[in-house]
C-alpha cells in the first residue's frame, strides 16, 4: 500500500495489488473507508474529510444541508429507504426519477421549494405529459422529499403546498364484438377461458381468480358475495350463452375435469 503525503500523516494511499486508491478516515470513533479508480477523486474526498473536520460536525452539517442536491440525496439517503419499499414502489419511484424528475436532479434541496415546483409541475404539461401523468409524478417527488424532511436537510415538503392539477379521467374504449372475438381466437387454454369470461360474461378480475366450477350451469353462472368485490358484495346470476357454455365445457375436459370447487380458469401453473 503506497502511500502520499506525509509518512504515517496522511489517510490517502493506494493499493499496490489493484492499482486504487483509498481514503481511510473516522465517524465517531468508528474507522472507515472508500476506494477510488482515479487518484483525483479520492483526493478530492480525503481534501472534504479533513475540510469537514476542520469545520466541526454542526457547521459541516449545516453546508451538507445547503449543497446536497436531489440526486446526491437519491444515491445517498433516499436508497436505504427504498430498500424497504416493495419492488414495484421502487420501480415507480425509478421511473419518475428518470422520465420526469431530471431537471431537478443537479437542484440542491433546499432550492426545490414551492414556486420551483409549479414551476416544474408547469414545464412537464408544457412538454407533452398528461395531467395524470404530471400527478403521478408530483406524488414521488412528495416522497422522496419526505424523507429528506426526516433526515433534516429541509424544513418542510413544498409538494404538499402545491396545488395540482385535477386528475382526468381516462376514457375506457370497450371491443367491439368483432375485435373481442380475434382476440379469443389468437388465445389458447388458460389465457382464452379469462377472456371469455370477462367478454363474454363480464366477470371482474376478482370473480375471475374466484368463481369454481360449481357456480356454473348450461344456462347460468352464478357469482356469490365472496367471489366479488367489496364494494359490491351482492350475490348475482348471469346467463351464460350455448356458445360459452360449449366452449367452457370443452375447457373443462382439457383440464383433467377439475374437481367442482375448483376455480374455472385453474391454477396459474396449469396455464
Amino acid at each position: 500500500m503506497r502511500s502520499f503525503g506525509a509518512r504515517g500523516s496522511s489517510a490517502l494511499r493506494r493499493d499496490r495489488e489493484n492499482g486504487k486508491f483509498r481514503v481511510k478516515y473516522r465517524v465517531a470513533g468508528k474507522q472507515r473507508s472508500r476506494t477510488f479508480d482515479r487518484h483525483a477523486g479520492a483526493v478530492t474526498f480525503d481534501a472534504e474529510i479533513k475540510r469537514r473536520r476542520q469545520l466541526g460536525p454542526a457547521l459541516a452539517a449545516e453546508l451538507a444541508r445547503e449543497t446536497t442536491t436531489l440526486e446526491a440525496f437519491v444515491r445517498g439517503p433516499w436508497r436505504m429507504h427504498a430498500a424497504t419499499l416493495s419492488q414495484a414502489s421502487r420501480q415507480k419511484y425509478r421511473w419518475a426519477l428518470e422520465h420526469h424528475l431530471q431537471e431537478l436532479l443537479d437542484e440542491p434541496l433546499i432550492a426545490i421549494d414551492a414556486p420551483r415546483v409549479i414551476e416544474h409541475q408547469h414545464h412537464l404539461l408544457e412538454h407533452g405529459r398528461s395531467v395524470n401523468t404530471a400527478r403521478e409524478a408530483l406524488v414521488y417527488l412528495s416522497g422522496i422529499l419526505q424523507i429528506a424532511v426526516q433526515h433534516g436537510l429541509i424544513a418542510g415538503n413544498p409538494v404538499r403546498a402545491v396545488r395540482k392539477p385535477l386528475a382526468v379521467a381516462e376514457e375506457v374504449r370497450p371491443l367491439t364484438p368483432v375485435e373481442l372475438e380475434a382476440l379469443i381466437a389468437a388465445l389458447h387454454r388458460r389465457g382464452r377461458i379469462m377472456t371469455v369470461l370477462a367478454g363474454h360474461l363480464g366477470l371482474r378480475p376478482l370473480e375471475l381468480r374466484s368463481v369454481p366450477w360449481r357456480s356454473l350451469t348450461d344456462a347460468a353462472l352464478l357469482v356469490g358475495r365472496k367471489e366479488t368485490k367489496a364494494t359490491a358484495r351482492r350475490s348475482r346470476t348471469i346467463d351464460v350463452p350455448a356458445v360459452t357454455a360449449q366452449e367452457l365445457r370443452q375447457w373443462r375436459l382439457a383440464a383433467g375435469r377439475p374437481a367442482d370447487d375448483e376455480p374455472i380458469i385453474g391454477p396459474a401453473a396449469k396455464a
